[in-house]
C-alpha cells in the first residue's frame, strides 16, 4: 500500500510540474482530480450486478433473446435496475450466480475473489458444454515433490484441500486471472475483487472467447 501511494505522489509531482515547469496551459487542479478519480475507481469493489452483465453478455446465443429473462426467482428484484434485470435473471435461470440463503440477489453487494473464481470458472465449464470453448485439463493447483522437481503450488496461498481450488486453477490455465501463477504470489482469495482486476478478468475472457 505504500509503494502505491508513492506512486500515486510521484505522479501527482509529475503533474504539478508540467503544469508550472512546462510552459503548457494546464489545469493543475483538475488533472490531479482526474488522477486521483482514477485511482480511488480502479480500487472500487465490483459489484455482484457488474458481473452478471459481464457473464451473462459471455453466455447468450444467438438462438436466445436476454429480453426473455425478467422474471427470475429472487427477493429482491425490485432493487435490481432496469439495465441489469435481463442479465442478472439469466445467470440466476442458468445457475451461474445464485441469490442468497434469504432469496436476495443483492445486485449492489461487492464480490469476493474467490466467489468471482467461482462465477468466471462455472461460466467457462457452461460454454465447454455448449462447445462454444474447448475443453482444457485443468491440474491440481500443487504438485508433489519429484525426483527432478520440488513441490509447488500455483499460489501460495491456495492449497487442493481448499473447495475453491479448482476454479482457482481453471481460471489459470485458461489464461484468466490477473496474477501469474507459479511466482510465490498470493491469489487473495478473501479479498475484494476490484474494478481493476474485473476489467482484466473480463477482457482475457473476452479473449478466450475470440472477441
Amino acid at each position: 500500500m505504500q509503494t502505491k501511494h508513492k506512486v500515486l505522489s510521484f505522479l501527482l509531482v509529475g503533474v504539478v510540474a508540467a503544469g508550472v515547469f512546462g510552459g503548457f496551459n494546464v489545469n493543475v487542479s483538475d488533472l490531479m482530480t482526474k488522477v486521483i478519480a482514477t485511482k480511488v475507481t480502479k480500487d472500487l469493489p465490483a459489484t455482484r450486478a457488474e458481473v452478471a452483465v459481464a457473464i451473462a453478455e459471455y453466455l447468450i446465443t444467438e438462438d436466445e433473446d436476454l429480453a426473455d429473462y425478467y422474471d427470475c426467482e429472487v427477493d429482491d428484484i425490485e432493487d435490481i435496475s432496469e439495465d441489469d434485470l435481463n442479465s442478472i435473471c439469466y445467470v440466476v435461470d442458468n445457475g451461474i450466480m445464485l441469490p442468497d440463503s434469504d432469496g436476495y440477489f443483492n445486485p449492489d453487494a461487492s464480490v469476493k475473489r474467490v466467489e468471482a473464481a467461482r462465477y468466471f470458472s462455472v461460466a467457462h465449464d457452461y460454454l465447454v458444454e455448449l462447445e462454444y470453448l474447448e475443453e482444457v485439463e485443468v491440474p491440481d493447483v500443487c504438485t508433489a515433490k519429484t525426483k527432478t522437481t520440488k513441490a509447488s503450488c500455483m499460489y501460495k496461498d491456495v492449497k487442493d484441500s481448499d473447495g475453491f481450488s479448482y476454479d482457482v486453477a481453471n481460471l489459470v490455465v485458461n489464461g484468466i486471472s490477473d496474477v501469474k501463477a507459479y511466482k510465490g504470489k498470493a491469489f487473495n482469495p478473501n479479498k475484494t475483487f476490484t474494478k481493476s482486476q474485473f476489467k482484466i478478468w473480463d477482457k482475457n475472457f473476452q479473449k478466450l472467447l475470440g472477441w
